[in-house]
């Protein structure tokens, strides 16, 4: 609550999020301070996350359809599109960030929702200090040695290593630690 620059940065982040008006990114109702706790209320998005879909192929021994899965990296390019064309990146697009819930009873097709732009990066406004932000099984090269380096660009690699997950099965990098991991994306070539 004393740190002027966290809070100026929530309410930055906040607005930036707030102008993202898209069928495919989670809507921010209202953002404020009461009293010590900051808060975002966004709309309530019922159904799995990709992270869920994932793990239920991955337990059944199955990959996901490609067809199912261009759906969903379809709708979630398009809003990481939106965003990039407002200036705005996301910084931290993995699977548990995409909700999916049935478009309506009527059609089985899944509606996919990107959510959690708390790592966001607003070109115009925001400069981070330096430090690495985002999950580091997703994160783009650039982005592990130096937030400030992210791009949209950055977004789209995550993307792609979401896609290449969902169709192969395989994690694109392992290692012991997070560090070594987001290492793995800067020194180590993927596997085809």
């Amino acid at each position: 609550g004393d740190d002027k620059m966290l809070r100026d940065r929530f309410e930055r982040e906040a607005r930036a999020v707030a102008q993202l008006e898209h069928d495919n990114i989670v809507p921010i109702y209202q953002f404020g301070e009461e009293g010590n706790l900051y808060f975002i209320a966004m709309r309530y998005i019922e159904g799995n996350d990709l992270a869920d879909e994932m793990k239920r192929y991955r337990s059944k021994g199955d990959l996901m359809p490609t067809e199912r899965m261009m759906d969903i990296m379809t709708q979630v390019a398009k809003a990481l599109d939106h965003a990039h064309k407002r200036g705005i990146i996301h910084r931290d697009v993995k699977p548990s960030n995409i909700l999916l819930r049935k478009k309506d009873v009527n059609n089985p097709d899944d509606k996919a929702v990107l959510t959690d732009f708390g790592l966001v990066l607003w070109e115009d406004v925001d400069k981070t200090l330096g430090t690495a932000f985002g999950t580091p099984r997703y994160i783009s090269p650039e982005q592990a040695t130096d937030s400030q380096s992210a791009l949209s660009q950055s977004d789209i690699y995550s993307l792609a290593v979401i896609v290449y997950e969902i169709l192969t099965g395989e994690i694109l990098f392992t290692g012991s630690t997070p560090m070594e991991v987001a290492l793995s994306h800067i020194t180590e070539p993927p596997t085809p």
